[in-house]
């Protein structure tokens, strides 16, 4: 169910049947009040945050933030985290879902269409009671229109497609959405002087205590734990059968810790990158991107380039020892520790002394 200003959204339908999402998002993008809200978003300032002096928040020791990547979600508690977001959104679509009697927050970082409706359910259960009859506020934040400036489109690209599941899930389902900022597609769109289409904001962050949300980058010291992996992780993650169409799990809620799922780098994962470093400069474009891209010598060293690194990554039952997820927990210093097998005997030595 879907609310705009805590108001039922009720769409004149020409039959009795359930509206098709592109209906829904069609009356959601002219709605006055959510265009009011994406014109305020859009005309505030991009932030920075950063450890350095050049970010615009006041980031200090005390300071504690969660950033999840693409394809991952994160639920957090304002009494734990101020501050998770999310960047690097090309077609990607930022979500945030958020219950105003606690407080928990929940935001992902949706690649595909595919993964949306688990995905969703995932960020619900995370932040209420299935049983709850909560109004859970809603912020649809990103992608754009891929179309050229001349085409007759009005919307195109892997985008619109993540948009029109997002609110086709929350329309259907008996939870009660109550939309405050839906800036994405056309409202997040810029063009260059040949009429390519580019998205203006790429990433976001909310800052817990009220919920706000504000335009943002991330430096790349606020982007750990594990950056590296946790890249790695998402690529290999869509040829493992275990997190088909789920969001990846990363964040641990009750404990403030990055618990990094185990995602299979098996047989089926090295097939698929051999496979692209065995395509032509043209194919691995058309493959690797979700947007057009031309196979310049730049673009191409750089896709190559990530491949070799995907392929010669460490060996990953290394990396995760058991299947076992990767575990991190705050230190002194602001930063994040890697919890090592020690770290948990001696947790379990200090729980039986209780």
């Amino acid at each position: 169910m879907i609310l705009v200003n805590g108001v039922q959204l009720a769409l004149g339908h020409r039959d009795s049947s359930s509206p098709e999402g592109i209906d829904i998002l069609n009356f959601l993008v002219r709605h006055p009040a959510l265009r009011a809200a994406s014109s305020s978003y859009k005309a505030l300032p991009e932030r920075t945050f950063s450890l350095c002096d050049k970010s615009d928040f006041l980031v200090t020791r005390e300071t504690k933030w969660v950033y999840i990547n693409q394809k991952e979600y994160a639920t957090v508690d304002p009494y734990m985290v101020d501050i998770v977001g999310t960047d690097g959104q090309q077609t990607c679509v930022g979500l945030v879902i958020r219950n105003p009697k606690t407080g928990r927050i929940s935001v992902a970082h949706i690649i595909y269409d595919y993964i949306v409706d688990m995905g969703i359910t995932q960020m619900i259960s995370s932040i209420c009671d299935q049983e709850s009859n909560d109004i859970l506020d809603v912020h649809v934040i990103g992608g754009y229109n891929t179309s050229p400036k001349q085409s007759c489109r009005m919307w195109d690209g892997v985008s619109t497609f993540i948009c029109l599941k997002i609110v086709e899930i929350l329309w259907k389902s008996t939870k009660r959405f109550n939309i405050q900022t839906l800036y994405i597609l056309n409202d997040n769109t810029i063009y260059d002087r040949e009429g390519n289409a580019y998205p203006l904001l790429k990433g976001f962050l909310v800052e817990t205590g009220k919920g706000s949300i504000f335009p943002a980058t991330f430096h790349v010291t606020t982007k750990g734990p594990d950056e590296y992996i946790r890249s790695i992780r998402e690529r290999a993650s869509l040829r493992d059968l275990n997190w088909k169409n789920r969001f990846l799990e990363t964040y641990d809620t009750e404990s403030d810790q990055f618990v990094i799922a185990h995602v299979s780098r098996g047989k089926r994962y090295l097939k698929y990158i051999e496979s692209l470093r065995n395509q032509s400069d043209e194919e691995l474009c058309n493959t690797y991107f979700t947007i057009p891209v031309p196979a310049s010598p730049h673009n191409i060293r750089l896709i190559r380039s990530d491949l070799e690194e995907l392929f010669q990554v460490p060996d990953w039952e290394k990396v995760f020892p058991f299947r076992r997820p990767r575990i991190f927990f705050r230190s002194n210093n602001g930063g994040w520790t890697m919890r090592t097998l020690e770290h948990v005997q001696i947790i379990k030595r200090t729980a039986g002394k209780r």
